[in-house]
């Protein structure tokens, strides 16, 4: 059985899982991205439409960790995902800024929908904790603060194994 998978989807989770690929030390575990289209190399891509044939190739790994933006299609896919599999090591997701009335109502269903222990960081934290930083860059750190949330999870996957 392989180990750890690290699935990305939607734009955000694309982009979150593409960070966690540059900066990650971990060469033992293996990126997924589902999404409408390909943005980042060098990963495991699946359309949205071909959701099943990814649960079936995750369902092979001891640890899946899960993380995407909340509130469209990726927020969607992760909960399908989320909710299909059995080896759920831990999920990370952003919640869009509260002006985007909307995606944050949908946001709120889908997190309802997740059974799994859930670390949820809201984009709005941005504006309160940076008020004067440029959109961008707020959004890149971010995505590192959600990256560092997948490699604590990665960290505790390790030491437990190792005992």
């Amino acid at each position: 059985m392989k180990t750890i998978a690290v699935v990305g989807s939607g734009g955000a989770g694309q982009n979150i899982v593409n960070i966690f690929k540059r900066e990650s030390e971990y060469e033992n575990v293996d990126i997924y991205v589902v999404n409408g289209e390909k943005w980042v190399d060098c990963v495991e891509f699946y359309k949205f439409k071909q959701l099943d044939k990814l649960i079936k190739v995750l369902s092979e790994y001891d640890h899946v960790i899960l993380t995407a933006g909340l509130g469209g299609r990726g927020g969607d896919a992760l909960v399908k995902l989320a909710n299909e599999l059995d080896n759920i090591a831990g999920i990370v997701v952003c919640k869009p800024f509260r002006i985007e009335r909307s995606r944050v109502e949908r946001a709120e269903e889908q997190i309802k929908l997740l059974k799994s222990n859930v670390v949820l960081k809201n984009l709005d934290e941005l504006i309160e904790k940076m008020p004067d930083i440029a959109i961008h860059d707020g959004l890149m750190t971010l995505d590192m603060e959600l990256v560092e949330e997948i490699t604590k999870i990665i960290q505790r996957l390790f030491y437990s194994e190792q005992k």
